[in-house]
């Protein structure tokens, strides 16, 4: 790091990415692992030491640089878990050193300190995460935990639907049973309750439904398969005058964006599930990756929307 690029970074002052510390206040293993752990457990971020609260550069002596990155490497090794490896630049800013620790966000999340403590900053601070569903947020981030994969209490291998015939239909709304019965009661629903329009067809003919069948298909599949099961939310259909609303519990994870999945990027937030689906052959589920875009070919005004501020994903189809 340049000194002009240390000096516009602590002009701007501390926050989430950037916090501040004297050299003799960093003497104590458990606090520091505790700093790391934050910084690794969020966006990670940068430990500026040599700087006091105000800004001011203090610097460090030579003997401070020895000791400190002794006890930066110790710490990050020895006391928090799993390891990490931040990396350290000495800056020299007006004749005084300025230590820059770097620790980046972590891939295996989630981080603890050696007392298994799990921290995330909290603005220019940081607090310790007691929830559970928070916890299980960054397990599913690093993909070391699945909704799938979780067992359900009060269920037994006979759950699981091997009957297709099993029916536990309510109502006209409210749908239940395995992830075949979700399927072809929601298509049943849907296409029940379409209009059908002749496309030029002879007055006689029966007409086609307003909706392509293929994309109501593909996008049920994508629902069932691809929703957050960490949300307790049911997914829901909505049919309007002029569309039909898919909205499944959790937006897409990690970086995926609309656009990514509008040209066939995928991740598999359910993998037991989607393998269930592909491999037992009773959804319509081929070409990983490639369903939405076949639901875009067969009807182009869908329209994707991941709302991240109300946890949900929405496909809005119109209707004719």
């Amino acid at each position: 790091m340049e000194a002009t690029e240390l000096i516009e970074l602590i002009a701007r002052g501390e926050d989430s990415r950037t916090q501040f510390k004297k050299g003799q206040d960093v003497t104590n293993a458990k606090s520091l692992a505790g700093e790391m752990t934050a910084f690794a457990n969020s966006k990670g971020g940068r430990i500026l030491i040599g700087v006091a609260d105000d800004g001011s550069c203090i610097g460090l002596s030579s003997g401070d640089i020895r000791r400190i990155n002794q006890l930066i490497s110790n710490t990050a090794t020895d006391c928090v878990r799993p390891s990490i490896n931040p990396e350290t630049d000495n800056v020299s800013v007006n004749g005084q050193f300025v230590m820059v620790a770097t620790i980046p966000e972590g891939i295996s999340k989630p981080y603890a300190d050696s007392e298994g403590v799990f921290w995330v900053k909290s603005g220019a601070n940081k607090r310790r995460v007691t929830s559970r569903e928070e916890i299980q947020r960054m397990l599913q981030s690093s993909d070391l935990i699945h909704a799938d994969e979780v067992p359900v209490d009060g269920t037994t291998p006979g759950d699981i639907g091997s009957d297709p015939a099993g029916d536990k239909y309510r109502d006209s709304q409210d749908i239940d049973g395995n992830l075949l019965n979700l399927y072809k009661k929601t298509i049943s629903f849907l296409m029940r309750n379409l209009r059908l329009v002749q496309n030029g067809k002879g007055f006689n003919t029966i007409g086609d439904p307003e909706v392509s069948p293929a994309a109501l298909e593909e996008l049920v599949a994508n629902m069932l398969l691809h929703r957050d099961y960490f949300i307790s939310a049911p997914w829901r259909v909505f049919m309007f005058d002029d569309r039909i609303e898919i909205i499944s519990p959790g937006a897409l994870p990690n970086n995926i964006t609309v656009e990514n999945i509008r040209r066939g990027v995928s991740v598999m937030r359910n993998p037991l599930i989607v393998s269930f689906a592909t491999k037992a052959g009773e959804l319509p589920y081929r070409g990983i990756g490639t369903g939405i875009m076949r639901a875009l070919a067969a009807a182009p005004g869908l329209e994707l929307e991941s709302d991240h501020d109300r946890n949900i994903f929405v496909a809005r189809i119109p209707r004719t």
